[in-house]
């Protein structure tokens, strides 16, 4: 049994971490150690052998892609299987009965530390990625960056701006390389201009987690940020 990233790259756990996952059904899911864990969770993943460090994951299931059937179906399946397993837990879902229901689960969730909610259909078909079916409800935050290079771009964006390099108020420097139309990447913000981006959350180190440009910001003057 191996247990695969979504781009496809095997993931070294150890054989105690994987007995008893079965060989003909597959599982989709996420290796979880908390909330507030995730860049710890990378680092252990991440080594060639992580040991014991494993112990303290969690495989989360929450579909089961090679059952027959619709979502219920293929739950309830891959339930019967996780249920013996060490390592490995159901994520518990329940119906939306409408959006101020919602608004109340995504609240608690953040309140919690996650990042927000996942809404499947009922009785959809397995799709990989975000469709219409399966959507991410989350809140984002935003914040202003200066801008303070250009990084070229590569690929369809050879010959124009592939990311934008910013600092925020407290010195910290990271890329925006999201968010922009095809016009910006060809006549980018100016080094000097401040910018509006929106993110998910700070990592461990501060620095914007997933940030995507909005707009530029001529109401804001750059001596607010640390050089």
């Amino acid at each position: 049994v191996q247990l695969v990233s979504r781009q496809g790259n095997p993931i070294d756990a150890p054989d105690f971490f994987v007995l008893g996952f079965p060989a003909n059904v597959a599982l989709d899911g996420e290796l979880f150690m908390g909330r507030g864990q995730f860049q710890a969770t990378v680092s252990i993943t991440r080594r060639q052998n992580g040991g014991d460090l494993w112990r303290k994951i969690k495989f989360v299931v929450f579909d089961a892609p090679t059952v027959a059937g619709g979502f219920e179906e293929r739950l309830q399946a891959a339930r019967k299987v996780v249920d013996t397993l060490e390592f490995a837990e159901i994520l518990e879902h329940k119906p939306c009965r409408d959006h101020g229901h919602l608004d109340e689960e995504l609240k608690r969730i953040e309140k919690l530390g996650g990042e927000g909610v996942m809404m499947r259909e009922k009785g959809s078909t397995y799709q990989t990625g975000r469709t219409q079916k399966l959507l991410k409800v989350k809140t984002f935050v935003d914040d202003e960056g200066l801008v303070y290079g250009h990084e070229p771009g590569k690929g369809k964006h050879t010959g124009r701006l592939g990311a934008l390099l910013c600092r925020l108020r407290n010195g910290t420097t990271f890329k925006v390389g999201t968010g922009f139309t095809d016009s910006q990447r060809e006549n980018p913000p100016p080094i000097g201009a401040v910018v509006t981006v929106k993110y998910f959350e700070l990592t461990n180190a501060g620095v914007p987690r997933f940030p995507t440009f909005q707009r530029i910001r001529v109401d804001v003057d750059a001596s607010e940020f640390a050089s």
